[in-house]
């Protein structure tokens, strides 16, 4: 088996993890840590409906769809997770940004890159996700809940976050330059994707883990 079929597969799986985390504690998590849920869900669903596609079914519009699906998915619920970690002055800056980032990903599709997804997709979504991130921290360094903030969840589903999306946005600004200008198969670059996706799903998990503990507020 080579590297790039065994994180394709480990990757595909590797939301189950924080998945089976979350329905475990249940009844534990805040609310809307079920826009975390459906981000796993939607994530699963369409890298496994692209694992076999790419090893049996070879019809590169199926790995399309999929990816639309999950670009769309991944715009709308971490917005609205995120929308939630904010004060309510500040939740129409997320509705605008679920609607600029659906509009760009349309227009990409329909009238730049037709049912084809290219890294041009990815890059505004990345940066807004970023940000979101950074300003995540600077909230929670500004309040601070707890004398223990690796008790939050959130603290540790945010780190996942900035770490995957600062990790490969790179890869999606050069992504494209690198296939239609150098002929790079780019096979360690997704590689390399693949493997902080599943650094991602670990950290989610031990972030869901975080409310079988007990935190002390300030």
């Amino acid at each position: 088996m080579s590297i790039l079929l065994f994180l394709t597969i480990a990757v595909t799986f590797s939301p189950l993890i924080p998945l089976l985390i979350y329905w475990i504690t249940l009844k534990r998590q805040e609310p809307h840590i079920k826009f975390l849920a459906f981000i796993l869900i939607t994530s699963f669903s369409c890298d496994f409906l692209s694992m076999i596609n790419y090893m049996w079914i070879r019809v590169p519009e199926i790995n399309s769809v999929a990816t639309n699906i999950y670009g769309f998915g991944a715009i709308f619920f971490i917005s609205l997770l995120y929308k939630n970690q904010f004060p309510n002055k500040f939740s129409k800056l997320f509705w605008v940004a679920i609607g600029v980032l659906s509009l760009i990903w349309v227009y990409n599709t329909v009238y730049y890159n037709g049912i084809i997804v290219t890294s041009n997709e990815f890059i505004p979504s990345s940066i807004v996700f970023i940000i979101y991130s950074i300003f995540f921290f600077y909230r929670l360094i500004q309040d601070l809940p707890t004398t223990q903030i690796q008790r939050l969840p959130m603290f540790w589903i945010n780190a996942g976050f900035l770490i995957y999306y600062a990790g490969t946005i790179v890869l999606f600004i050069i992504s494209d330059y690198l296939i239609n200008v150098k002929n790079d198969p780019m096979i360690s670059y997704w590689s390399f994707h693949n493997f902080l996706m599943i650094i991602r799903h670990i950290i989610f998990a031990i972030g869901l883990w975080q409310v079988t503990h007990k935190t002390r507020s300030l």
